[in-house]
């Protein structure tokens, strides 16, 4: 410590100079570095997304999750294989070791999965990798006066190929249940005509 405190003090112009040249170093190298809100990292995990209309959970998991789940289990590189199995959708997520080259594995993914023999009703299987560029930049909810067939037709056919046309986007996703909620609107003249209130 002695020897860097005497240096320093004989050598001040070299010790200056050293600093600003650090300073400059580091702001050239700050104003370089690119910087993105969500980076594109890729995480070792694939999905496999299966819509299976009208059917309940047992019926997704009997015909659908298990027999996927079970395709995989001689996939090497997986870690851990998790289904989930809800009303009309079938999600099964396949986990790999973070040394498991992700895209080999997606291949052997798709190659098992196309071995399941699916249900009639059942459409073909989404299988992704998930990347965190695979989130969406933009989330729009729709709220018209029309009716839900109208208003899904409409979406479908119009909006949903005008927002796929826009340089850059990759995809364009339509979500929406029609609602089965029950309003009911009580008389309150009524009511107290029965002595209800």
């Amino acid at each position: 410590m002695k020897i860097f405190t005497k240096f320093s003090m004989k050598n001040s112009f070299v010790v200056l100079l050293a600093v600003i040249l650090i300073a400059i170093g580091g702001i050239y190298s700050g104003l370089g570095i690119k910087e993105e809100a969500m980076p594109n990292i890729s995480i070792p995990i694939v999905t496999i997304y299966t819509v299976y209309l009208g059917a309940d959970p047992n019926d997704v998991a009997d015909n659908i999750t298990t027999p996927i789940q079970k395709s995989l289990s001689g996939i090497g590189g997986i870690t851990d294989i998790k289904g989930i199995s809800n009303e009309n959708v079938s999600i099964v997520e396949a986990d790999f070791d973070y040394s498991a080259d992700i895209d080999k594995g997606l291949r052997d993914i798709q190659d098992a999965v196309n071995t399941v023999t699916m249900p009639e009703n059942a459409q073909k299987p989404n299988i992704s990798k998930i990347t965190m560029g695979s989130f969406p930049a933009m989330t729009y909810s729709i709220e018209s006066s029309r009716n839900i067939n109208d208003l899904t037709q409409f979406v479908n056919s119009t909006l949903q190929p005008d927002l796929s046309g826009v340089s850059g986007v990759a995809s364009v996703d339509v979500e929406g249940l029609d609602s089965n909620d029950v309003y009911i609107k009580l008389d309150e003249q009524k009511m107290k005509d029965n002595n209800e209130i």
